[in-house]
Order: structure tokens, then C-alpha cells, then sequence
């Protein structure tokens, strides 16, 4: 046979000179692939498009998902949450929980992944979910019971989400990481507050992120007040005084310069931002919470340290607050605060509100109204109307509406079983040589903040922040399983 008949039976790659030879064995899928992303990603930096970032997003969270442990998803989740898009009964928040839950349970019953182990509130959880359940009794109102089942999808998507972060956080290693990622979620937030500080009323995504925000003449009046991502400026100021706690630990056990100047910088940013939202509320809990977390570490205190960081923190606090009232269009904090009535106990701006709510609660003191609070809209099919109640700016008087006694001793224990236990296995300072046991510290410290403030305000009229709380508490009973672990000495589970 002639050496040109056997040639022609080779593929055709093969029968090519070699340098088309190597082009052809390129693998094109792959080229092709990485062109339309970087197409992709130019366009939206030149021209952000809102709907083109949604998808992109829905994307990656499969392929993380599929590809991934579930330990890389929930860190996906854990940027995201802060930048949701609407859904029919939603935000994509719950599709990506949702998504993330059932492939694990798929692999579960491959016997790919560990089962879900239980938690100290389980108890807790459980009669705050039943409870939910049964308050549905009381909703006699169509438009009520529609958003009722919208607000139930979100609360059961924290409570998953809580448990996600319970058992997927599973080693050391893998807290330090999901700690980082929560810095890199808290440095988005607050690069979208000062873009709207410095830019109100322009949207930084159209149809997506800033989108829909007050007319610009209200937006250049002084005393703006910004909300950030949470378009909430209460909740955004609760959640940078929170966050700053987490952002100065980062600091702390930063192993590299670099990590350590940024998450030091990130800190600075946080009150920056807390005090752009001119809450009162967030800075009486930033305030109790840097005197708490004082007070843990005061064993590691001389006297002249402490002296040094109050004399410094005052300083930095007023130089900021002057940078605020004077460079920007927020107003005061220190003046609102200065300006605070009291009748009684209640502050002025809350005494209105605070009594008509607990009577209001008291009508189903149980079980509740359901999980839906109702401002007076719906007197009509479809709830349009004019406001008849107000918030009640009291997350426990909230609890008490919606969920009765039942729910609220629920919520409480949940929250104060947490809060015990970062406090009983926290560090004494937050540079101890266990970041577990340092991370408890500050999970307590932000606790702390989050239940003081929640006298003032309600997390759970926000669509967004939401499920934050439920993450840090879903936090503490990953590290607490951690520290068990350790104290065992066992080995720490496959990741």
C-alpha cells in the first residue's frame, strides 16, 4: 500500500503541516466561550445594562452551584443578597438560596455531601416557623393575604439561608474565607453609598442598582440621607455601625499588610457611611457596641491604652461628622441627637407610633395578623389608599403584630440563645491566636448593636437586608459547631 492511501485515512488535523496542525487541536468552545464574556463584560462596563447583570448572575450561581461545593455558592449569595432583582413572588435572593438548596439535596441523596446537622435554636426556629404558619388564620383581606405569602417566601428563605450557613461553613479555613467575603459584600455597599452621596438621584445600574430613587429636588435638599443598596437609610446605618465591628476584626487578623490597610480603611468607611445616613438609632447602638466591646477586652487594657482610643475614636468620630455636615449633603447626627424630645421613655419621633401598634397587636395578642403589616391600604381589593398606620420602628412590636406573644418569645430566643452563646465562648480581645473564638467576640458585639437598634427600627419591612441578620446568627452557629469541634479534636469534616 502506498504511503498516500494511508495518509488520507488520518483525521484531517493530522494530515494538516504542523503549525495549522496546533490551531486546529486549539479547543474552540473554550476560545469562543472566553471571547463573548470578555464582549460581554466590556459592554456592560462601557454601558451597564441591568437585565444583561441579572442574567450573568443567574449563570454563574448554576455553575457554581453544579461545579462548586456549596460552600462557594453560599459565598455567592453572600455578595448578592445586597443587589437583588424582583420576581413574581421575590427577589432573586430566594431563587439562589432556593437553587443552592436543591442541588445540595440532589448530591445529598448521591451521597455526595454530608447531611444538615442541627443548630442550638432549633426548638426556636421551629415555633417561629409554625407560628407563621398558623397566623395566616387571621387575614381576612385578599390584598393582605397576597403580600402575606410574599413576605412568608422571604422568612422562609432566611431561615434556610441561616441553616446554609450553619453547615456549610465548616472548617476553619472555610470561616476565614466567608469572613473575607462578607468584607468584600460590605466594601460594595458602601462603594454604592458614596456614589449616591456624591451622585443622588442618578442611577449607578439603570433598571437595576439606585434605580427608582426620590426626585431630584428633593435629593439636593440638605440633610440627604443615604440608603445605599437597602434604599433604607435606618437600615443601611444599622447595618455600616454592624459591619464595622466585622470590618476592624478583619483587620485584626489580617495576615497580610495589604488585607490590613484595606479592612482598616474599610472601617473608617463604615462610620463614614453611618453617619451619611443621619440615623440616631444606628449611632446610640454603634456607640453601645464600641463601650461592649470595651469592656470584653478590658482585661487586655492598661488604663493608658484605653485612654488613647477614646481620646483617638472621639477625634476621628467629630472630624468625621464635620466632614459630613459640612462637604456633603447630609445633615447632622449629633444635632438630631441633641434634639431628641423624650414623652416619657419613648423618644418624640416614636411616641406616636408605639402606642397605636401595641393596640393594634394586642387585637390577636397569639398568634398575630399574620406576616404582612398592614399601613391601612387595604381596605380595597387591590390596596391602593392612603396611609392609615405607620411602622411601628420597633422590630419586637413588630414581631408582636404579626406573630403574637408566641412568635416574638421565638424571635427572642433565638436571638438571646446566640447572643449567650459568642458571648460565653468569645475571645478577650479580638487578636487572640483563635479566630473562631476572636470572631465571637465581635459576632457578639454586632448582636448586640443589631438587637439595641431593632428598639428603633424593624429589619423585616426591608425586602433586602432582611436576611442579613439571619447570616450572622447562621454565623454564630458555624462557629460555635467549630469551636466544638476543636475542643474534641477532631478532624475537621471534608470540605
Amino acid at each position: 500500500m502506498r504511503e498516500s492511501d494511508v495518509s488520507y485515512r488520518l483525521p484531517l488535523s493530522e494530515r494538516l503541516p504542523r503549525p495549522w496542525r496546533s490551531l486546529v487541536a486549539l479547543p474552540w468552545w473554550q476560545v469562543a466561550t472566553a471571547l463573548v464574556v470578555a464582549l460581554l463584560l466590556g459592554s456592560q462596563i462601557l454601558h451597564p445594562n441591568g437585565r444583561v447583570i441579572k442574567a450573568l448572575a443567574g449563570v454563574l450561581l448554576f455553575v457554581a452551584a453544579y461545579r462548586a461545593e456549596p460552600f462557594w455558592s453560599l459565598c455567592f449569595i453572600a455578595i448578592m443578597f445586597l443587589f437583588p432583582f424582583e420576581i413574581t413572588l421575590g427577589s432573586s435572593t430566594m431563587i439562589f438560596v432556593l437553587l443552592t438548596t436543591m442541588i445540595y439535596l440532589a448530591r445529598l441523596t448521591l451521597n455526595r455531601v454530608p447531611p444538615l446537622k442541627g443548630t442550638p435554636v432549633d426548638a426556636g426556629i421551629g415555633l417561629l416557623a409554625g407560628v407563621y404558619v398558623l397566623s395566616f388564620y387571621n387575614i381576612s383581606n385578599a390584598y393582605v393575604l397576597h403580600r402575606a405569602l410574599f413576605n412568608m417566601f422571604g422568612i422562609a428563605t432566611s431561615f434556610t439561608l441561616f441553616y446554609l450557613i450553619a453547615n456549610f461553613v465548616r472548617t476553619e479555613q472555610q470561616l476565614r474565607t466567608f469572613v473575607n467575603v462578607l468584607g468584600v459584600s460590605i466594601a460594595l455597599a458602601s462603594f454604592v453609598g458614596l456614589f449616591e452621596l456624591f451622585f443622588p438621584g442618578r442611577a449607578l445600574i439603570p433598571h437595576y442598582i439606585l434605580s427608582g430613587q426620590l426626585e431630584v429636588a428633593k435629593l439636593i435638599q440638605k440633610g440627604y440621607r443615604v440608603g445605599g443598596p437597602l434604599r433604607d437609610y435606618e437600615l443601611f446605618g444599622e447595618f455600616m455601625a454592624m459591619n464595622f465591628f466585622l470590618a476592624l476584626f478583619i483587620s485584626r487578623q489580617a495576615r497580610t499588610p495589604n488585607l490590613r490597610f484595606f479592612a482598616t480603611l474599610l472601617a473608617v468607611i463604615c462610620v463614614f457611611m453611618m453617619l451619611t445616613s443621619v440615623t440616631r438609632g444606628a449611632a446610640v447602638s454603634f456607640l453601645v457596641g464600641v463601650i461592649y466591646l470595651l469592656w470584653s477586652i478590658r482585661r487586655k487594657l492598661k488604663f493608658r491604652d484605653l485612654v488613647s482610643i477614646l481620646l483617638a475614636s472621639t477625634f476621628f468620630y467629630l472630624a468625621m461628622e464635620f466632614v459630613v455636615t459640612n462637604f456633603t449633603r447630609s445633615g447632622s447626627v449629633m444635632k438630631r441627637l441633641l434634639g431628641t424630645r423624650f414623652v416619657g421613655l419613648i423618644p418624640d419621633s416614636r411616641a406616636g407610633g408605639w402606642g397605636p401598634a401595641l393596640q393594634r397587636a394586642l387585637e390577636h395578642p397569639f398568634i398575630g395578623h399574620g406576616p404582612f403589616y398592614d399601613l391601612g391600604k387595604s381596605e380595597s381589593l387591590t390596596g391602593h389608599g392612603l396611609y392609615v398606620w405607620i411602622w411601628p420602628h420597633n422590630q419586637y412590636l413588630y414581631y408582636l403584630h404579626t406573630v403574637g406573644f408566641l412568635g416574638l418569645a421565638a424571635f427572642l430566643f433565638i436571638a438571646l440563645r446566640l447572643l449567650f452563646l459568642s458571648v460565653r465562648e468569645r475571645a478577650p480581645h479580638l487578636s487572640d491566636g483563635s479566630y473562631p473564638r476572636a470572631l465571637m467576640l465581635t459576632l457578639s458585639v454586632m448582636m448586640v448593636v443589631f438587637l439595641v437598634d431593632q428598639t428603633k427600627i424593624d429589619y423585616l419591612r426591608n425586602p433586602i437586608y432582611q436576611y442579613y441578620p439571619w447570616m450572622i446568627m447562621g454565623l454564630i452557629a458555624a462557629t460555635h459547631r467549630i469551636l466544638r469541634q476543636q475542643e474534641a479534636r477532631l478532624p475537621e469534616p471534608n470540605s
